[in-house]
């Protein structure tokens, strides 16, 4: 009580006697105090993950969650030891959270890392792999952004729900910005050609020339997009 009463307005004090609370089982007065740390430091990432770890400790999870949820927000930098935490094959893995809760509750509305959980930390949970990219489409979909990391973000969303022909479009729209991008470009071109779209992807190809027209490599992939497309229509005739 002295601590408090020494330095009503210190973050850090009520953070730490919170602690001392849990330890010494005194749950209520735990809350009050690491709560009252948070309210006075509300953007101070290292206090939310303290904070949440404390509420772990104390076996209150869905607590835990929310603070867990705006620190990744204020340090997105740490999504990935995080998740490795949360969601990983490690011995080290907290296994408090299924993942379809990573989803629901810790991770914020950001599609980028959303994207990267169904990628690398989903494993083999279909559900919440599903649930990571519908939040991830949506929140893309609600910005309506022409700007082309979100183009391409968009992209890669489709390509793992399985709709090439949408990614496709999102990569060709983000071309429009930036038409010297020879990495999307090239992937357009490999996409087209897995889909069957060779005339298609032969007008895509063309454009490799404004690069360099004496390429030997750009010059033989027009040739074989060329000749896929001869071969078909030997076949069907």
């Amino acid at each position: 009580e002295h601590s408090r009463r020494s330095a009503p307005l210190q973050p850090v004090v009520h953070l730490r006697l919170g602690q001392l609370a849990g330890i010494l089982q005194a749950t209520e007065k735990g809350e009050q105090d690491v709560e009252q740390a948070i309210s006075l430091a509300p953007k101070n990432p290292e206090y939310r993950k303290l904070v949440a770890l404390f509420y772990l400790y104390e076996g209150q999870p869905e607590k835990a969650a929310v603070h867990l949820n705006v620190y990744l927000q204020l340090t997105p930098s740490d999504f990935k030891p995080l998740m490795q935490l949360l969601a990983g094959k490690t011995a080290a893995r907290i296994e408090v959270f299924n993942r379809k809760k990573l989803v629901e509750l810790i991770l914020p509305s950001d599609p980028q890392m959303l994207y990267e959980f169904a990628q690398n930390w989903g494993m083999d949970d279909q559900p919440a792999v599903a649930m990571a990219l519908k939040r991830a489409d949506a929140i893309l979909k609600d910005r309506n952004s022409a700007r082309t990391p979100d183009l391409l973000l968009h992209a890669d969303i489709q390509l793992a729900k399985g709709d090439t022909d949408e990614a496709i479009a999102s990569m060709l729209q983000a071309l429009k910005n930036n038409p010297m991008d020879l990495k999307t470009q090239l992937r357009v071109i490999n996409l087209l050609e897995q889909q069957g779209r060779l005339e298609d992807a032969l007008v895509e190809a063309k454009k490799l020339l404004s690069y360099d027209r004496n390429s030997k490599v750009y010059n033989e992939l027009i040739f074989s997009i060329e000749g896929k497309i001869e071969n078909d229509k030997d076949q069907q005739e």
